[in-house]
């Protein structure tokens, strides 16, 4: 059985987190197919669904910033992308390749968001649809984790894992 949180509202907050990571592509905005290069640039784009709802409710309790390993766009092309979307204003700092000089494969990605957060691991939770670099990488650095798993794909014991945003949220 997965182990899917019963009250997702209260998760948060049981978790004792005052940092919410969010992935990019696949958890907040679409990987669209066929599309290449930064995604400001692309002819259109696509919020995944919930993400600017729970990003508004989030950040009214919670620091909330975007962790991402995508190599075709720096810090000002993403807020560009995220501008565009309408859901530039919730995120605060931007975490990438360009930032961060390594992708999320690395334990230093992590460990470099720690040092730049100011924060205990702990106090950091990664959001994101990919259970190999968001979740493990995340939970290797000693972040907490919420897989985002819209297919429904079977959850390992001792992962969080949600099948909507919004269930972050409780609705």
């Amino acid at each position: 059985m997965p182990d899917l949180m019963s009250n997702p509202s209260t998760t948060l907050v049981r978790l004792g987190v005052k940092h919410c990571l969010f992935d990019w592509g696949n958890t907040l905005m679409a990987d669209l197919p066929g599309m290449h290069g930064p995604m400001c640039d692309w002819p259109t784009i696509s919020l995944v669904d919930g993400a600017d709802r729970v990003l508004q409710a989030l950040s009214s309790s919670y620091s909330c910033h975007l962790a991402t390993s995508a190599a075709d766009s720096d810090s000002s092309q993403i807020r560009q992308a995220l501008s565009r979307a309408g859901i530039a204003t919730p995120i605060e700092q931007i975490f990438c390749k360009a930032t961060l000089n390594c992708d999320k494969r690395s334990a230093n990605y992590y460990n470099g968001i720690v040092q730049r957060l100011g924060s205990s691991p702990s106090r950091i939770v990664m959001i994101g649809d990919s259970l190999s670099d968001d979740i493990m990488g995340a939970l290797n650095c000693g972040l907490k984790a919420i897989w985002f798993n819209p297919n429904k794909l079977p959850v390992p014991a001792g992962i969080t894992a949600i099948t909507h945003l919004n269930d972050l949220i409780g609705n």
